[in-house]
């Protein structure tokens, strides 16, 4: 398995797979700034060595991702082991499920998409953060 792209978000994707047990083949990236990443080979370019071998595209960029993942025919899928996926969930070819993340029963997650951990907004009356009852509200990050 080859991992597309070899900055940041890779190394996420790089990390997801060795703690589960997978290890990647090589980074493939057209403008590498190392060598290795994770005693992990970075190839220079996007060619696949291996043909048949599988991919995942793992750039941040959603647009790009999705048009770099149209380059390939065979996709992995990265799950980390703390990620909560029912199964009765769906996981799209390419996809990653971050750590933390929760795939309900009856999800079903497109190809080479990306779940990260579940943060919502709750807008809460300042008065219940401080019991002062004249401030302003505020957003609260859960």
């Amino acid at each position: 398995m080859y991992l597309i792209g070899a900055g940041g978000h890779a190394k996420v994707i790089a990390d997801i797979l060795l703690a589960s047990g997978h290890r990647p083949t090589a980074f493939l990236d057209d403008a590498p700034k190392h060598n290795h990443i994770f005693e992990i080979p970075v190839i220079t370019g996007l060619e696949l060595p291996e043909p048949t071998a599988s991919v995942i595209v793992a750039v941040g960029d959603n647009f790009l991702r999705a048009t770099l993942a149209a380059r390939y025919s065979t996709f992995a899928v990265a799950i980390h082991p703390s990620a909560q996926v029912s199964r009765h969930a769906e996981i799209g070819p390419g996809s990653v499920v971050m750590a933390g993340a929760v795939v309900n029963a009856g999800a079903r997650i497109g190809a080479a998409a990306v779940v990260k951990l579940r943060r919502f907004c709750v807008r809460l009356p300042l008065n219940v953060l401080t019991n002062d009852p004249t401030g302003p509200s505020r957003d609260v990050w859960s």
